[in-house]
């Protein structure tokens, strides 16, 4: 048995009763390759065909495909909280829905006919669009495994712009001096300061505070309990402001969470929640989540005339999307992007309403 890369592409190629299989992975990795071949090797021990199980295969329903593509894809390449949040959706909303119906049978029409049935239900858009993602990765995979032939149009609903919260300098100055407990006022700093993720902050250890360079990385995040890599698998070093490392000094530790419970047990999300909610109430400002405060830390960014591309890199975000979500907040952006147009001598009256004006823009 064996699992190998040709081209770029993971390939299976193993022998049984003298008989060479040597099949593309649908799931182009390692242990997806190895997850699919041992697949293979329990249908023909169960003295059954490949050809014939891959015949039946595409009469499958969509209940019996999710079952097998949960196993081999999800395990094999999510992390446990996309897990439980393809499993959720899965058993709340999609199989109840297509569950009994053919993979053939989910087409673009059937797609529309559930979007409006979840939105007659009181769904938000974007809670629709989260499912159909889903959808489209079930149906993506039945494709390239050989289960479907085609994938229908699948489009995603308008969301309405939200407008970001964040604090303004009285608000962060008046939340930051509050020492009614300093253990939230430390975390609240340190999010403020880095714009790190409540998980990320769970997980962040003494380890990767280097104070001799003033940078902190983020390397793992705990999200529902579970000790994994920050959102998107990619780590990223943030420089730590002088303030804040004078704070994280005084407090340092040689190894171990720098916020965790008095037993040294990480602190669950519903502590954090708490602890803001006081800090707010103390500070007279209304309940916020832990996300405000990185929208904090990005906003003020911005409107300091930090580049985009920059608050990008220290928010992690894997796309330049997400990040422009605060360019409106960069101040005389537009301004800037007009005076571009500005004569750099002469007067520009002199041509307005010219029968034959002359060229404009200076070359």
């Amino acid at each position: 048995m064996a699992a190998r890369k040709i081209d770029g592409f993971w390939y299976i190629d193993f022998r049984f009763n003298r008989t060479r299989y040597r099949k593309k992975s649908p799931e182009n990795s390692r242990r997806g390759a190895e997850a699919y071949e041992h697949t293979l090797v329990q249908t023909l021990l169960s003295g059954q065909s490949l050809n014939d199980t891959q015949a039946k295969q595409k009469e499958r329903t969509f209940s019996e495909f999710t079952h097998e593509w949960f196993k081999i894809y999800v395990l094999t390449n999510n992390k446990l909280s996309e897990q439980q949040s393809k499993e959720a959706i899965l058993r709340l909303h999609l199989t109840p829905y297509f569950g009994k119906m053919k993979l053939k049978e989910i087409t673009s029409r059937a797609i529309e006919q559930f979007k409006r049935a979840q939105q007659a239900d009181g769904f938000h858009p974007k809670t629709i669009n989260n499912q159909i993602a889903v959808i489209s990765k079930i149906l993506h995979s039945a494709v390239e495994w050989g289960d479907l032939e085609n994938i229908p149009v699948m489009k995603r609903l308008k969301v309405p712009t939200k407008k970001i919260r964040f604090l303004n300098e009285g608000e962060y100055k008046n939340i930051l001096l509050d020492q009614g407990e300093p253990f939230w006022n430390r975390m609240v700093t340190v999010a403020i300061f880095t714009g790190m993720r409540m998980g990320e902050l769970f997980g962040l250890q003494w380890e990767d505070i280097d104070f001799e360079q003033h940078l902190l990385h983020v390397r793992r995040s705990i999200v529902r309990g579970e000790l994994t890599t920050p959102k998107n698998h990619q780590s990223r070093i943030i420089p730590i402001a002088k303030n804040l490392d004078d704070l994280l000094y005084r407090f340092r530790q040689k190894r171990g969470l720098v916020f965790d419970q008095a037993n040294g047990q990480p602190i669950t999300p519903r502590q954090a929640v708490c602890g803001l909610w006081r800090m707010c109430k103390r500070s007279g400002i209304e309940k916020i989540g832990w996300h405000v405060l990185r929208h904090t830390f990005a906003s003020h960014l911005v409107m300091r005339g930090v580049p985009i591309r920059h608050v990008q890199q220290l928010l992690g975000h894997s796309s330049i999307v997400m990040t422009e979500r605060y360019s409106h907040l960069a101040p005389g952006v537009l301004h800037d992007a007009v005076a571009v147009l500005e004569l750099t001598n002469g007067n520009f009256g002199q041509y307005v309403g010219s029968k034959n004006p002359k060229v404009l823009l200076p070359i």
